[in-house]
C-alpha cells in the first residue's frame, strides 16, 4: 500500500492506526472542510493461474476430464496493490474530479 497527498503529490507516511487495520484503510470525509483521507487512487491486480487442476495432480492430458482441457485455468493466487489518496488544503467551492486507475495482469 502506498498513499499520496493530492496537496502536495508527495509520499504520506501511514499512520500507526491505519497500519493497524486489516489490510485495507477506511476513507474519511470531512464535510466541514471537504477533506478526504484514504481514497483510493489506484488498483494493480496481478493474478496467477496454471492450466493444472492442483486438485488433480498427477492427471495426464489422456486421463483428464475433456472438459479440463479446453480453455481452463486455475487461479493460484491473486496479489493487490492499492495506491490511496489524501486531500486536507481543499475549499468545498472548488470542485476536484477523480478517476481510479485500475490494471490487471495475468501471470
Amino acid at each position: 500500500m502506498i498513499k499520496f497527498s493530492a496537496d502536495n503529490y508527495k509520499k504520506v507516511a501511514f499512520s500507526e492506526a491505519e497500519l493497524a487495520q486489516d489490510g485495507s484503510l477506511k476513507s474519511v470525509f470531512e464535510a466541514s472542510t471537504c477533506a478526504c483521507s484514504n481514497y483510493v487512487l489506484e488498483t494493480h491486480y496481478k493474478i496467477y493461474f496454471t492450466e493444472k487442476d492442483p486438485q488433480q495432480e498427477g492427471t495426464s492430458a489422456e486421463t483428464a476430464p475433456q472438459e479440463q482441457l479446453a480453455n481452463t485455468f486455475f487461479i493460484e493466487r491473486i496479489e493487490v496493490d492499492v495506491v490511496y489518496g489524501d486531500i486536507k488544503e481543499f475549499t468545498c467551492n472548488k470542485g476536484h474530479t477523480f478517476s481510479i486507475k485500475t490494471s490487471l495482469t495475468y501471470l
